[in-house]
């Protein structure tokens, strides 16, 4: 199971059409990115999004099960990233989303995921059933696209292995 760590504010300055929101209200800006990230996870129901704003943000609608917003108080939301990625137990199953330096390097220092907001807001925006928030400020039209599969597991390799190393199974003239 995949979980995004969202900086929320980092992602909102990409979008044209969230930064605009968060001119008027900070709130309505999170509220918008939590409504386009749950048409994503509507697609793929095990994934996870734990979206970290900074300071407080008031009474929010999160849209989904999934989603969880965590507000950093009197910290930074990437000084709570950091403390979520070195309290974990499982880090392999986290995908930091931000375009801060320094957030991204202690990431793949844990040996956790990271991804641009900018390759975040491309992906999310394809599911998205609102108005889509990509950095260019239109949509792909590409909303049927399917994720990359998974690596084949250890057993798969082994029956591979077996199928295909043969040289009496191969008539191949030799």
């Amino acid at each position: 199971m995949k979980t995004y760590i969202i900086d929320a504010l980092n992602v909102i300055h990409i979008s044209p059409n969230l930064r605009q929101l968060l001119n008027n209200s900070k709130e309505n800006a999170v509220s918008a990115l939590c409504s386009e990230i749950s048409g994503y996870l509507k697609r793929y129901p095990s994934y996870k999004a734990m979206i970290i704003i900074d300071g407080a943000a008031g009474n929010l609608n999160k849209y989904n099960q999934n989603i969880s917003l965590i507000e950093s108080q009197n910290n930074t939301a990437d000084n709570k990233i950091k403390e979520i990625i070195e309290k974990s137990q499982n880090k392999s199953s986290f995908i930091v989303v931000s375009n801060d330096t320094e957030v991204y390097n202690y990431a793949k220092m844990n040996v956790v995921t990271v991804m641009t907001s900018t390759d975040f807001i491309k992906i999310i925006s394809e599911y998205s059933p609102n108005v889509p928030i990509n950095s260019k400020g239109n949509s792909s039209g590409k909303r049927n696209k399917k994720e990359k599969p998974n690596s084949p597991t250890k057993k798969e390799m082994l029956e591979f292995k077996e199928l295909f190393s043969h040289k009496d199974n191969l008539d191949i003239g030799y």
